[in-house]
Order: C-alpha cells, then structure tokens, then sequence
C-alpha cells in the first residue's frame, strides 16, 4: 500500500524491537527507513539493515521522549504552515509511539485499552519504573490536531536475546552452571501472571499501526492498543527457564520489595489484542513461550555467555 509514510524515521533502529520492526518494515517494500547513525560503528550496522542514514544522536526514554515529541509537533506545525500558505491541504506528519501494558499497572482484573491509565478513574497505577508513560501518552493523544498519532503498549517482550530477562533467567544459569542446588532467590511474586508477546509478533504489530496511521486518523476511533499474545504465571516461566538449564535447586519467588525493575517485570496483565486485530489487522504468529522455552532459554543462555 502507498501511503504518506511510505519513508519513516524509525527510533534506535539497532536495538532490540527497532531492529525487528526496522526489518520488518523493509521486507515489506512499502516504506524506506531512516535512522540516526550517531557513530561509524552504529552507521555500518544500519547499513547492513538496508537503512538510510542521517547523521546526529537521539536522546533516550522519560523526560526527553517529550522533546522527541515536542521536535515532531514543531515539525508538524511547519508542514501544516506550508500548506495554508498555498492554500493546499495534505497529509500530516504520523507518529506511532511504543509504549508499555505495564502503564495498566498489576492487576488480575480484566483490562482493555479504552480504559484510562495514570488516572484516578484507573484499577491500579504504573509501577515506578514506567510511572512517566501515562503522562508521555496523553501529550501524545493531545497533539492529534498536529500529528497523526497512535499508540501501541507492548506486552512483556520475549525472543532472541531478550535481555529484559537477564534478572529472571541469569541468577538460574550462572547457579546451574556451577553446579549448585542452592536456593536462587528472585525478586519477584510467584502470583504474577504475565502478558506476553514474541519480539517478531511485535515487529508486525508496529508495522500494522504504521500502515493503518493513515486510516484511522481523523476517525473516532480511539487510537490506543495493547498487545499481547498469551498469559502465564512468574512461577510456570522460572521453573520452565531451570528444566532447560538444568538448575535442580529451588526458586524462591520473594517479591519485588525495593526493587523498581522486579515490581515492573512482574505485573500482572489480564487485557488482550481483540482491537489490534479488529482494527489493524494485525494477527500473532508465534505463541507459546513456556512450551518453547527449550528454543527460548537456549537463545538466552547463548547470548547470556557472550
């Protein structure tokens, strides 16, 4: 489809979701993608992902995401402008903004993404770590009369490397390869019950919502969706993640207690992507982490040792 985001600015296009959604976006042959080549190191690696370069930094999450923003609604003002000033009307500058399912805070309780997060009005707050979103995605719903905006809240992100798990999986393999049963005692709640998608089914999701931006905009529809594959408990994931490296000791879930990043990584998520399918179009391939956890934890324990 030939749309007005046909060339898009993609964000960190060599980090972990980038990468994906940057991949994605050029097997489709519908869009061309930009990224910032802060360095000759990150300009080769971009390259090699068939991305056209410009050259600059970008600065990174809370806080400066709002400049981000504020950058591009500046630029949208400017575009508009030129339009009024040869009395032309045309498409606006997009913007799909990732955030995070976390902002529904942790709760067993079913949630959708046309309830509001951040708000007294919400079942439960964001945890510390991603207390700033709620506040990110309003200004992002605010600047719609600029922008055409989106948001899409990623469930808990698994597959390749997954970094994000080093906290959960490391301590089971650094014991297990030592050979001790010692207890490994994590700072999570053994009630948790996750939402979570494979980073290839995230890759889609955000090509969808760049694809659908042009459709919905301007419409009633609320432009806000949460993604999410499947559900499982902290305790089935840990004690499937242990059979695989062979930990014969004991896990010991004790809760997050101080910790801001095991309170974030352990909430609890009962909501679902019906909108994103309806909507977007957009449809999971990849479902199953428990039960591929030989494929998952493998890909970890590789990376883990690099």
């Amino acid at each position: 489809m030939n749309t007005p985001f046909s060339s898009l600015g993609l964000r960190g296009a060599t980090g972990y979701i980038s990468s994906a959604v940057s991949a994605s976006l050029n097997r489709s042959g519908d869009h061309t993608v930009y990224d910032l080549a802060s360095s000759p190191q990150k300009a080769t690696q971009l390259s090699k992902q068939e991305n056209l370069l410009v050259s600059g930094s970008v600065i990174e999450a809370n806080n400066k995401s709002l400049k981000i923003l504020e950058d591009l609604i500046k630029a949208g003002k400017e575009r508009l402008h030129e339009y009024e000033e040869v009395c032309i009307k045309g498409p606006k500058l997009g913007f799909v903004c990732t955030s995070k399912a976390w902002v529904h805070g942790s709760s067993h309780e079913r949630t959708s993404d046309l309830e509001t997060v951040g708000a007294s009005l919400a079942k439960a707050q964001a945890p510390r770590l991603v207390a700033w979103r709620p506040k990110l995605e309003q200004a992002v719903l605010a600047a719609s009369n600029v922008l055409d905006t989106m948001i899409i809240r990623l469930a808990l992100v698994y597959g390749r490397e997954h970094t994000i798990w080093t906290s959960v999986f490391g301590p089971i393999l650094e014991v297990a390869k030592a050979g001790n049963t010692q207890p490994v005692r994590l700072h999570l709640n053994p009630h948790d019950m996750l939402g979570l998608i494979q980073v290839d089914d995230v890759a889609t999701g955000i090509h969808a919502a760049v694809d659908k931006l042009p459709l919905t905009s301007g419409t009633s529809v609320y432009p806000v969706f949460d993604i999410v594959v499947s559900k499982k408990s902290m305790r089935d994931i840990t004690e499937a993640a242990a059979c695989i490296f062979e930990f014969k000791g004991i896990i010991e879930l004790v809760g997050p207690g101080d910790d801001i990043f095991g309170e974030a990584m352990g909430s609890s998520f009962n909501g679902d992507a019906k909108r994103v399918r309806q909507l977007l179009g957009w449809s999971a391939k990849k479902v199953g982490f428990v039960s591929n956890m030989d494929v998952y934890a493998s890909i970890f324990a590789a990376a883990y040792e690099k």
